[in-house]
């Protein structure tokens, strides 16, 4: 049988005492000030790292790509019309390919480097008349 616990007067007036989970946890964190400090630091200064870290990468590959495509817009012009492509201008292009995917190699422009190392691959060829009006993607049988 259960016990009876008896209450004075002075029990039955005085405020009641809640112990909650949020109250626990809040004498938890009294206690441990220091310790729960240091924890939040270190998770903020490891998010912070994280999250720069990504913007940097970022920001590499955006400035990758500011640098490139005026000059490939320009290389365009170039493979549009074979007639004005001279060696000159096709080496001065390949120049700075190798030297921008050696400047970039960890962004989206280092995906260049698997064409770069066939020498003149940007050289027009010999292409013939029916070849030159099929679109890109499609091929002339």
């Amino acid at each position: 049988m259960a016990r009876k616990i008896k209450y004075t007067r002075k029990d039955l007036k005085s405020p009641d005492e809640f112990i909650s989970t949020l109250g626990r946890a809040t004498l938890w964190l009294k206690d441990n000030r220091t310790p729960v400090l240091a924890a939040l630091a270190a998770v903020i200064f490891a998010a912070g790292g994280i999250l720069g870290t990504r913007a940097y990468f970022r920001w590499q590959e955006a400035k990758a790509s500011r640098d490139l495509w005026p000059r490939m817009s320009r290389a365009q012009e170039i493979f549009l019309s074979p007639a004005t492509a001279d060696r000159e201008k096709l080496d001065d292009l390949e120049k700075f390919l190798a030297a921008h995917v050696n400047a970039h190699p960890k962004t989206g422009v280092g995906g260049l480097r698997a064409v770069l190392p066939r020498k003149h691959r940007f050289s027009p060829r010999e292409v013939r008349p029916e070849r030159r009006a099929v679109p890109c993607g499609h091929r002339q049988r």
